[in-house]
């Protein structure tokens, strides 16, 4: 499990949240933002088959559930925090400030057939279901 803060520099202009690549586990294939969301509103809600996500909160706060194989779990992202996205991890992003932004990069190019988007084929798929 790769949770990690990266560095954060402040000063009276803002803030910069330097990334070196070598901190993500996998090679880089893809990268998005997901941004512009009110407190309250709900991302993610699927988990990947034979893709894994990293994610960097950039700005605000992200409640996540968390589900596997082992169970479920809840933590929160803020700003230069992040969390490695296995394969076969069900999330559930609740984001909780105004202008929370998130930064996530896949090791692979956005292919529909790797997301499972329906929970109770995904309880299935890991013998829960």
């Amino acid at each position: 499990l790769i949770n990690m803060q990266f560095e954060i520099k402040t000063n009276s202009n803002g803030f910069l949240i330097p990334l070196e690549m070598d901190k993500i586990p996998f090679e880089i294939k893809r990268a998005f933002f997901v941004q512009n969301f009110k407190p309250g509103d709900i991302r993610g809600n699927h988990a990947h088959r034979g893709e894994e996500h990293f994610l960097i909160c950039l700005n605000g706060s992200i409640n996540v559930t968390k589900e596997d194989i082992n169970g479920t779990s809840k933590f929160t992202l803020e700003t230069g925090s992040s969390y490695y996205q296995k394969e076969l991890e069900w999330l559930v992003l609740e984001y909780t400030q105004p202008n929370t932004s998130l930064l996530v990069f896949a090791d692979a190019l956005y292919d529909e057939t790797n997301y499972i988007r329906d929970y109770e084929q995904f309880k299935k798929i890991i013998g829960k279901g």
